[in-house]
């Protein structure tokens, strides 16, 4: 890129490799003229723009100028983010989260920063939106706390520091990418190219790696997955759906998605249809059943034998028991105990179920989350030699071509060949199904009556207050204080 600010007039050259004079026409506004593509190297594109400059100039001088210094002439991204929001939420391939997000991103992350919030877009050159980015980057992480106002009355406040995790970083920057591009599509500004794209501002992105570093995938052993669905503490429910979980490689929101409909256990090949999604964000601004994350999301996966038989128990007995009545094709396969269709904070179960197992809920000194379960999956079929084609195409990675969208029964046998190579020990699912005892639909105390001293020592010592509290998102059940039949007390279960 050439500058010559004193001049009024920059040459900017694009990702095609187009050269582009970008010239100002008054104060703080900017108009973008292509070059001809004959003209490739620098030296020739700025020999054409010095040309095309004096030509410029010398019409100017011809006819009168009117020159405004108007603020509508000068926009901003605090003037222009409304409308930017609104043409998103007008955008039908937005889902709502998404949208969601963009809105959040721009207000936390964007506006909170006056010195590219309210300079004129025209004005934004690389170096600014570099400063910025390393702002955010390295210091930009929000945490909220509560502060007492003089009248007594508590106030949220926000609070800034600390490097943010790097996905989210890029997640921001691609927000604001999206803005400019959005902005130039509807003419709202004149830019010659989007700044965010420029290869300084890139170079400032950090790597795209989990928290927990590039070559540390947070997930369960065998051991410790074993461990853990044999335990006694955890609810009937939850040890089944993560049983499910471990074995088919299924996203929270499909497994939360998931209809009885979906499921076919009589079928040569036993298997489950994934062609929706619980979202967290519906368009109603409530969890909803939607499309799958990415089209190719949308998958048939062999079940693994151990999942036939939890949930041929499941269908048959313990759903009922749960919800209180028998399931119908329709109903979700994991419900809340209402048998509506729900996203739990599996991330918070998970890991009061590993302290309740006598499990530490870290791994290498990073928190279990609820997406453990698909990294498992993974990892278990990579240890096992499995084609990497292969486990794509189980966690819905796989390409979008014609062949990858159709499955031929050559194609579920060598799937359900691979998932064959998960081996847990058989034992778990009897010692699953012995937890179902007599319970009713009303009374379901036998379902957490291994939740004595050990999980309510593991609420007491390593739960946070986040924690202790529901850890259900959509309609969840609210959390319940059982009398136990000695009379010792309260205790705490989540069912």
């Amino acid at each position: 890129m050439i500058q010559s600010n004193d001049r009024g007039w920059n040459l900017f050259r694009r990702g095609d490799g187009q050269w582009v004079l970008q010239h100002r026409t008054s104060p703080g506004k900017w108009h973008p003229i292509r070059i001809a593509r004959q003209y490739r190297t620098e030296r020739a594109a700025e020999q054409y723009a010095r040309a095309w400059l004096c030509e410029y100039e010398k019409k100017v001088a011809e006819r009168p100028t009117v020159v405004t210094d108007r603020e509508d002439d000068r926009p901003t991204i605090r003037g222009l983010v409304d409308r930017w929001v609104e043409l998103c939420a007008r955008n039908p391939r937005f889902s709502p989260s998404t949208r969601k997000q963009h809105a959040s991103n721009m207000a936390t992350h964007v506006l909170a920063y006056p010195e590219i919030a309210d300079v004129p877009i025209a004005e934004l050159g690389p170096a600014t939106l570099r400063a910025w980015l390393r702002k955010v980057r390295d210091g930009g992480r929000v945490t909220w706390t509560w502060e007492k106002r003089e009248d007594g009355q508590r106030t949220r406040k926000i609070v800034r520091g600390g490097a943010l995790a790097p996905y989210t970083c890029r997640n921001i920057v691609g927000t604001v990418t999206a803005f400019f591009a959005d902005a130039v599509a509807e003419e709202w500004v004149a830019l010659p190219a989007n700044p965010m794209k420029h290869e300084a501002v890139r170079r400032e992105l950090p790597d795209g790696v989990p928290l927990a570093g590039r070559h540390t995938i947070v997930h369960l052993s065998r051991p410790v997955a074993e461990q853990l669905l044999s335990s006694a503490a955890t609810p009937q429910w939850r040890r089944v759906r993560t049983l499910v979980a471990l074995t088919s490689g299924m996203a929270e929101g499909e497994l939360a998605g998931l209809r009885w409909e979906d499921v076919d256990l009589d079928a040569s090949i036993p298997r489950a249809r994934i062609n929706k999604a619980l979202a967290l964000v519906g368009d109603s601004g409530w969890a909803t059943l939607r499309k799958t994350k990415t089209a190719n999301r949308m998958r048939v996966l062999p079940l693994h034998t151990l999942a036939v038989r939890i949930l041929r128990f499941w269908k048959a007995t313990g759903w009922a028991h749960w919800v209180g009545h028998p399931p119908s094709p329709t109903d979700a396969v994991f419900p809340n105990d209402k048998g509506e269709p729900w996203r739990p904070d599996m991330a918070l179960m998970l890991r009061a179920d590993l302290r309740a197992a006598g499990l530490p809920d870290v791994y290498e000194g990073h928190p279990y989350t609820a997406h453990a379960t698909r990294r498992s999956f993974a990892t278990w079929l990579n240890e096992a030699g499995v084609a990497e084609s292969t486990i794509k195409r189980l966690m819905g990675h796989a390409g979008s071509g014609v062949t990858q969208q159709h499955y031929t029964a050559q194609t579920l046998a060598t799937l359900q060949a691979a998932v064959a190579t998960i081996g847990l020990e058989d034992s778990l699912v009897d010692g699953i199904t012995l937890q179902s005892d007599a319970i009713s639909g009303r009374d379901r105390g036998a379902i957490t009556a291994g939740l004595s001293a050990d999980f309510g020592a593991g609420l007491s010592a390593g739960r946070t207050m986040q924690e202790a509290k529901s850890p259900m998102i959509s309609n969840a059940p609210p959390r319940r204080f059982e009398r136990p039949a000695n009379g010792l007390g309260n205790r705490c279960s989540i069912l």
